[in-house]
C-alpha cells in the first residue's frame, strides 16, 4: 500500500480551507421559481423577461388558485408552489390593456404586466420543501397603467408573514404605478428569507393601505440557500488539523523547525533542511554510473 504524506503547503492550505468552511459556511443559491406573470393571448407590447418563465392566464381566470411552474432544479427537488387568493385571479398586459413598458431597470419586462386579485392578500403555499434549507422569495407589485393608477391606486405596502417556517429576514414591498424610464430602486420589492419547520409552509402577502381593494403581483423569484451541516464542517477541520500534525512530525524528524514555530528557538538545520542548489548547479548534468550486470559477485557465487 502506498501512503501519500502531504507537504507543508498542502497541510496549511487544507487547514485554511477547513477553517473557512467552518467559520464562513458556503452559501450556494439555487433558483427554484422564476415566473413572469402575464396575460394570455400575447397582447401587443407584452414581453417576457429574458431568462424567466412566462406564466399566462386569461384576463378573467375564473379561479382562486394558480400553480407556479418551477425551474428544472425546482422540479428535480420535488418543490411546488401555488398562489391562493379568496377572490378570482385576473391578468393585464400589453398596450392594448393600457400597460406601458418600463425601461432602465434589470427587470423591465417583469413589472410591465401583472396578475391581480381583487382582495387585499394572497398566500403562496408550498410543498416539498426541506427543513434544513433556507429559502428566499421576492415579488414585484407594480401596475404600469397609463390612464390612472390602476390597481396601484393609493399605493400602500405589501407585508409578508410565514406559517410553518422560521423567518430569517423580511422586507415589505410597495405597490407602485410606474412606467417609462425608471431605476431598480424606484420599485419596492417584497422579500422574505425563511427556514421551513414543515415541508409545506405558507407565505402570506398582505396589502396595507391603498385606495382600491386589489393586490397586483408581477413576478415571483424563489431561491434555495444550502448551508453545510456542522458535522461536515467539523470533519473538514479535523482533516486539516491531522494533516498539519503529520507535516510537523516530518519536519521535526528531519531536524527542522516547523514553519509555524518560527518564534521559537530553532534547532540547527541539518542536511535535510539545507537550501536548494541554484539554478546553474541544478542544470549541470550528473555523472552516469555504468555497471555491468554481474560485475560484483560474492565469494559464495564464485565457488
Amino acid at each position: 500500500m502506498i501512503l501519500l504524506v502531504p507537504s507543508r503547503a498542502a497541510a496549511l492550505s487544507l487547514v485554511i480551507v477547513s477553517l473557512v468552511a467552518a467559520g464562513m459556511p458556503a452559501r450556494a443559491g439555487t433558483v427554484i421559481i422564476l415566473s413572469d406573470l402575464q396575460m394570455s393571448g400575447s397582447p401587443a407590447g407584452q414581453v417576457t423577461q429574458p431568462g424567466w418563465f412566462a406564466q399566462n392566464i386569461n384576463k378573467l381566470s375564473g379561479t382562486t388558485s394558480l400553480p407556479l411552474n418551477p425551474t428544472a432544479s425546482g422540479s428535480a427537488a420535488g418543490i411546488a408552489a401555488v398562489l391562493v387568493a379568496t377572490g378570482n385571479w385576473e391578468s393585464r398586459g400589453g398596450t392594448a390593456e393600457g400597460r406601458d413598458p418600463v425601461t432602465g431597470t434589470s427587470f423591465n419586462d417583469v413589472v410591465s404586466d401583472l396578475w391581480v386579485t381583487r382582495t387585499m392578500s394572497f398566500t403562496m403555499a408550498f410543498s416539498g420543501l426541506s427543513t434544513g434549507v433556507t429559502y428566499g422569495v421576492r415579488t414585484w407589485h407594480n401596475d404600469s397603467y397609463n390612464s390612472n393608477q390602476g390597481f396601484a391606486a393609493g399605493g400602500g405596502t405589501v407585508q409578508l408573514s410565514a406559517s410553518g417556517a422560521t423567518v430569517v429576514s423580511s422586507t415589505s414591498g410597495t405597490v407602485t404605478n410606474l412606467r417609462g424610464s425608471q431605476s431598480n430602486s424606484a420599485f419596492g420589492i417584497a422579500s422574505i428569507q425563511f427556514t421551513p419547520t414543515v415541508t409545506n409552509p405558507q407565505i402570506t402577502f398582505t396589502r396595507v393601505g391603498g385606495a382600491i381593494t386589489a393586490l397586483p403581483v408581477n413576478g415571483v423569484e424563489m431561491t434555495a440557500t444550502i448551508v453545510p451541516e456542522p458535522a461536515t464542517c467539523g470533519m473538514l477541520v479535523m482533516a486539516g488539523v491531522s494533516l498539519a500534525a503529520a507535516a510537523r512530525r516530518r519536519l521535526t524528524a528531519a531536524g527542522c523547525s516547523p514553519f509555524w514555530n518560527l518564534a521559537r528557538t530553532r534547532k540547527p538545520r541539518g542536511a535535510a533542511c539545507a537550501p536548494r542548489a541554484g539554478l546553474w548547479e541544478q542544470a549541470q548534468p550528473r555523472p552516469i554510473r555504468l555497471r555491468r550486470i554481474g560485475a560484483r559477485r560474492s565469494e559464495a557465487d564464485m565457488q
